[in-house]
C-alpha cells in the first residue's frame, strides 16, 4: 500500500518521520491490526508502527508491517499477516452483503 505524503523529512537530516498531518490515520491502521489480532489497543500516544518509522533509517518492520520511506515523502507499507488482511476484508464485505 502506498501512502502519499505521509512522511516528512527531519530538519537538516536525511531521516524521515511520520507527518503530523496523517498521524491519526497511521495510528488507526496500526490499531486495527492489533485489534484484529486480539491484542487490543496499543498503549501510548504513538503506535508501534509510527515509533518504528520515526526511529528507522529508511526501512524497517513491525509485527504486522514492513515499510520503506521514500524521499518523495511516500510511505510504502507491506502487510506481513495476510490472515489479518483477510479478516479485515471479510469484516468489510459483511457490511455490504448483496441479497440473491
Amino acid at each position: 500500500m502506498i501512502l502519499s505524503r505521509y512522511l516528512e523529512q527531519v530538519y537538516a537530516s536525511t531521516q524521515m518521520r511520520c507527518s503530523h498531518k496523517y498521524s491519526d490515520e497511521l495510528r488507526s491502521i496500526d490499531r486495527v491490526f492489533h485489534a484484529l489480532d486480539g491484542k487490543g489497543m496499543t498503549d501510548g500516544y504513538l503506535s508501534p508502527l509510527m515509533d518504528a518509522i520515526n526511529t528507522s533509517g529508511r526501512e524497517g518492520e513491525t509485527a504486522y508491517f514492513k515499510f520503506k520511506c521514500y524521499q518523495n515523502m511516500n510511505l510504502h507499507l507491506e502487510f506481513k499477516r495476510m490472515d489479518l488482511v483477510r479478516q479485515l476484508n471479510q469484516l468489510a464485505a459483511n457490511r455490504s452483503v448483496l441479497q440473491e
